[in-house]
C-alpha cells in the first residue's frame, strides 16, 4: 500500500450543507491535495416509496503536504507559507468551479462543494474503470481506427469545454478514464483555466502542463486558444499509435516531427494530421478540435448528446483503404519532412502488436469492488452454512428412521422363528 502524508483516517465523516461523506479509501495524493473514495447516503424515490442507499463518490481535499500538517479530528493546520498556500487554494477553488459548471457525459461531474476542517473539498462521481495510460501499458498501442475512435470521443468532451471557454491544459493518457462499459471520461482539471473575456492570462497563473503534451506557448502570456489543447490531443494520439511518450515540443521544433515512428503503423493521411496538430507554432495547427478531427476523419460530425446522459461511443468501421487527404500546406511540409527517417544511430522502434479493433472502447466485464467481493463472500459462506444445516437434518432424519425400523425387526424375528419351529415339529 502506498504511503500517504497525513491523510484523513478511514471512517472519517465529512459533512457539507446537504450531504454526508464517509471516507472508505485513499485513491491518491499529490502536492496539492488528496483524493478519497467515500460513501454518500442517497434517497431514491420509487413507486413503493423512497429507498435509502449509499453510492461511491470521489472526494478531493485541498491539502498541501509540504506546507501543512494535520491536527486532531482531521483539521488542517496553519500553513508555513500562508501566501503560497492562499494562491494554490484559490486555484483549487477555481478547479472546482470550472468543473462544476460542465455538464457533459464525457466529463466527470461535480456533485458537491464545501468547506470544513479549515480547508476545501469537492465531491465528484466515482469512475470504475482504467485510465488510458494503464491500458496501453497492459495491452500495447491501438490500431489506427480504434485510436481515432478514442480521439474523436475525447475530442467531443474537449470541444464542449472550449465552447464554455475553458481549457483543460493537462490532457494526457492518464487523465482519460475508460469505464467498464467502454465510454470515456475526462478527469483531473487541476490546471484548467476559464477565460471570461479576451484579456490574456498572465504566465504566473498558467501552469506548464506535462512535457510531451504541452506546446511551447503554454506557460506564457496568451489569450484563449483551443490550439493548446489540440496539441495535447495530438500528443495523446501519438501515444495511442506508438505506446511511446511524444517528444518535448522543443525537440520537435529543433528536429521536426518524427514521421519515421509511424511507418507501417498508420496511414499517411493520419501522419500528416498528427504532424499538423503538433506543429511548434500555434498558428500552424488546427484552430479547433473539430478542425483536427476532420483531418483524421473527413466525414466526422459532432455527436448530438443531451448534457449529462451517457455517451454512445462512435464505432466506425475500418476502411478498406486509407481515406485520401488533401496535400498539406508548405509550412507543414517543411516541418514534417526533415525528420522523415530515423536519425543516424537510432533504430526504428519495434512496436508491440496493435490491440484488436475496438478493444479499448468495447465493454468489458467489470471488476468487482472490495465491498461487492466481501458481500459476495459473506453470501456464499451463509449459503454453505444453510446447506450444511439442511444436510445435517436430513442425515439425522434418515438415521432416526433406520433405527426405529431396526428395533421392530429385532422384536418380531424370534416370534417368526418360533412359529416355523412349531410347524416343523
Amino acid at each position: 500500500m502506498a504511503k500517504y502524508v497525513n491523510p484523513l483516517k478511514l471512517g472519517t465523516v465529512l459533512r457539507s450543507k446537504d450531504n454526508l461523506f464517509r471516507i472508505t479509501d485513499i485513491i491518491g495524493q499529490g502536492s496539492f491535495g488528496i483524493t478519497y473514495r467515500a460513501m454518500m447516503p442517497v434517497t431514491i424515490p420509487g413507486p413503493l416509496g423512497a429507498v435509502r442507499c449509499e453510492v461511491s463518490v470521489a472526494v478531493k481535499e485541498f491539502f498541501m503536504r509540504d506546507l501543512c500538517g494535520r491536527e486532531e479530528m482531521g483539521r488542517v493546520g496553519k500553513a508555513s507559507n500562508p501566501q503560497l498556500h492562499a494562491y494554490y487554494r484559490e486555484r483549487f477553488l477555481e478547479e472546482a468551479h470550472n468543473l462544476a459548471q460542465l455538464r457533459h457525459p464525457g466529463i466527470v461531474r461535480v456533485m458537491d462543494r464545501f468547506e470544513t476542517n479549515n480547508t476545501n473539498y469537492y465531491a465528484m462521481e466515482y469512475i470504475e474503470g482504467i485510465n488510458l495510460g494503464d491500458f496501453l501499458k497492459a495491452h500495447g498501442q491501438l490500431a489506427e481506427t480504434d485510436a481515432i475512435d478514442v480521439i474523436c470521443e475525447v475530442g467531443e468532451a474537449l470541444a464542449y469545454m472550449h465552447k464554455h471557454r475553458i481549457l483543460h491544459l493537462d490532457l494526457k493518457p492518464g487523465n482519460v478514464m475508460r469505464r467498464w462499459d467502454g465510454t470515456l471520461m475526462l478527469i483531473d482539471f487541476g490546471l484548467s483555466k476559464e477565460y471570461k473575456d479576451e484579456a490574456p492570462i498572465k504566465s504566473a497563473s498558467m501552469a506548464l502542463g506535462t512535457k510531451g503534451y504541452a506546446p511551447l506557448e503554454q506557460g506564457k502570456e496568451l489569450r484563449f486558444s483551443p490550439a493548446i489543447d489540440v496539441y495535447a490531443l495530438g500528443g495523446v494520439l501519438y501515444k495511442l499509435l506508438t505506446n511511446e511518450a511524444p517528444p518535448p515540443a522543443e525537440q520537435i521544433k529543433q528536429n521536426g516531427f518524427p514521421t519515421y515512428k509511424f511507418e507501417g503503423v498508420c496511414s499517411q493521411s493520419v501522419q500528416l494530421a498528427l504532424a499538423k496538430a503538433m506543429m511548434p507554432e500555434a498558428a500552424d495547427r488546427p484552430q479547433s478540435v473539430a478542425e483536427f478531427l476532420r483531418l483524421l476523419r473527413p466525414d466526422w460530425k459532432p455527436v448530438a448528446v443531451v448534457e449529462g446522459e451517457p455517451p454512445v461511443p462512435a464505432k466506425a468501421a475500418t476502411p478498406a483503404t486509407p481515406t485520401p487527404q488533401p496535400p498539406a500546406d508548405e509550412g507543414t511540409r517543411i516541418n514534417v519532412q526533415p525528420n522523415a527517417v530515423a536519425p543516424a544511430g537510432e533504430e526504428a522502434t519495434q512496436l508491440r502488436p496493435a490491440a484488436t479493433p475496438q478493444s479499448f472502447l468495447a465493454p468489458q466485464e467489470q471488476a468487482p469492488s472490495a465491498e461487492v467481493a466481501e458481500e459476495a463472500g459473506f453470501n456464499k459462506r451463509t449459503l454453505y452454512y444453510i446447506l450444511a444445516a439442511i444436510i445435517g437434518l436430513l442425515l439425522l432424519l434418515v438415521v432416526g428412521v433406520y433405527s426405529c425400523g431396526g428395533s421392530e425387526e429385532e422384536v418380531e424375528a424370534p416370534a417368526e422363528v418360533h412359529q416355523v419351529d412349531s410347524l416343523q415339529s
